[in-house]
């Protein structure tokens, strides 16, 4: 009996030791089971965490998305998604359900050439702080590659060369659906901001009460067209019928681009001619502005089959498609009045200094004395090439020789002017801001105040539009030695 309790013991003790044994094993895991447990303890996972929007064009809107996932197994209300500007966002609220994921647009519009920085915090019930998302970018000077004005088919508008937000000819560039002007990355009739949630529930452009509420409008308003918010007043999305000369006054060739599969468009009265790229290997489809009548949840479209051919299409107002702007003002690229005589030199000694009438605005000063003006309202651009220099706004474009411009000035008020003396720099100023324009080559940039001091050094990588800032520098005339070559500017 003794023996036998013995032996007892002895498997206690053993079974105790294999049970400590695992208990370590376990607690030694400890710090991945935490991880685990504490990733899982909040209810939504957002992705990515950092938002880096890098070298945007001012006055330009950068798009990224950011998924909220709902990793529980109840619905979790978003009560707190906050942001300022130059950040916004096409959030507007409400619950994510449990196990699902919501993709928010996030929007970057810089109007300054400096680097913004800013938290968004995703808050929800129990955690009112909310889950920090980093966001960041810089606004740089648009570097355009093409005319305002677009090309010129010989037909009833121009057509750009290039899809809505596309930066070559070759590539899709944003999908939107039909009548929003942002392209919204969730899909179906409940993501629809035209209504309220399904497709009989219209809010707007129907004309039948089986689907909502009837206004009759068969082509879209102003207000929701996605080409003419991202572009200015005279660009829009083409209509069925400007759609249809495209097809029949123009010849279309099936072909690869850089590699892309698409068609070009040639017209048939001179030789211009686009490239309009498919989405995937054999289909594209590119809205127009026109309902479809007989089916109010429908609207029409360019529908591309490779190598086939091209048609009209319709289908259905939630999918998301590619979109060809017109430019409906043929002259936006021709002749610009310049000012009279009472809009003199500053830098000519005994001159009033008269500020313009209109607000803040950019004047080229030409060598036959003739002068341009720019109202910075309608958001001008430069552009600085090899012999030519292009100034856009939303309104006109225009190219002037190197070799005819004397210098270009900026006018915000009599007691805040720079003036560029011009050259062929390979950057350009405004009022806070030296934007250096990307290059071949690497830049060594030196700023050196009239006294020979070294204000600020740096070295511009090519191909890495760099923005200085001048804030805290004092009013004079400036050196910018760029790899050895000087350039003057003054702040006043």
């Amino acid at each position: 009996m003794k023996r036998k309790n013995m032996l007892l013991l002895l498997l206690f003790i053993l079974i105790g030791c294999m049970s400590n044994q695992d208990v370590y094993a376990k607690d030694m895991a400890s710090p991945d089971v935490t991880a685990v447990s504490s990733s899982a303890s909040e209810p939504i996972v957002i992705e990515p965490s950092t938002l880096d929007f890098e070298y945007c064009q001012c006055w330009r809107k950068t798009l990224l998305p950011l998924t909220i996932t709902n990793v529980s197994d109840e619905d979790v209300t978003i009560n707190h998604f906050d942001l300022m500007a130059p950040f916004s966002s096409n959030w507007n609220g409400g619950v994510i359900p449990a196990n699902s994921s919501r993709v928010v647009t996030v929007i970057f519009e810089p109007t300054e050439l400096n680097t913004v920085s800013q938290s968004l915090n995703i808050g929800y019930p129990g955690n009112n702080w909310g889950i920090p998302v980093s966001l960041s970018g810089t606004g740089i000077v648009a570097v355009a590659n093409k005319l305002w004005a677009g090309v010129d088919l010989g037909l009833s508008v121009n057509w750009d060369d290039c899809n809505l937000e596309a930066s070559a000819p070759e590539s899709v560039g944003g999908l939107y659906k039909w009548g929003e002007t942002l392209p919204y990355y969730g899909d179906g009739w409940s993501h629809y901001s035209l209504c309220d949630g399904t497709q009989t529930s219209l809010t707007k452009y129907n004309t039948k009460a089986d689907y909502g509420q009837v206004d009759n409008l068969m082509v879209l308003a102003p207000e929701d067209d996605a080409v003419r918010a991202r572009k200015g007043a005279d660009w829009r999305m083409p209509t069925i019928e400007e759609m249809d000369e495209l097809r029949t006054k123009c010849t279309w060739t099936a072909t690869t681009q850089n590699g892309v599969k698409g068609y070009l468009v040639k017209s048939k009265t001179n030789d211009n001619s686009i490239f309009l790229p498919l989405t995937s290997d054999d289909e594209c489809f590119y809205w127009t502005s026109s309902l479809w009548a007989n089916t109010p949840t429908w609207a029409q479209c360019l529908s591309l089959v490779y190598p086939s051919g091209e048609g009209r299409g319709m289908y259905s107002r939630c999918n998301r498609y590619a979109i060809r702007a017109v430019c409906t003002n043929k002259d936006a690229g021709g002749t610009i009045i310049t000012t009279g005589d009472d809009f003199d030199d500053p830098d000519d000694p005994g001159q009033p200094e008269d500020t313009p009438h209109s607000g803040p605005q950019l004047v080229v000063w030409q060598k036959d004395g003739s002068k341009v003006l720019f109202n910075l309202s309608e958001r001008p651009q430069v552009t600085m090439g090899d012999d030519m220099v292009k100034v856009e706004t939303v309104k006109i474009s225009a190219e002037y020789d190197i070799e005819d411009i004397r210098k270009m000035t900026y006018f915000s008020d009599p007691d805040a002017i720079k003036n560029i003396l011009f050259s062929d720099k390979p950057f350009s100023v405004t009022d806070r801001s030296i934007a250096f324009i990307p290059s071949e080559t690497d830049m060594n940039v030196s700023i050196v105040s009239a006294n020979g001091m070294v204000v600020k050094e740096l070295v511009v990588r090519k191909d890495e539009p760099t923005a200085v800032s001048l804030s805290g520098m004092t009013s004079g005339v400036y050196l910018v030695k760029v790899n050895g070559v000087t350039y003057k500017i003054s702040i006043r």
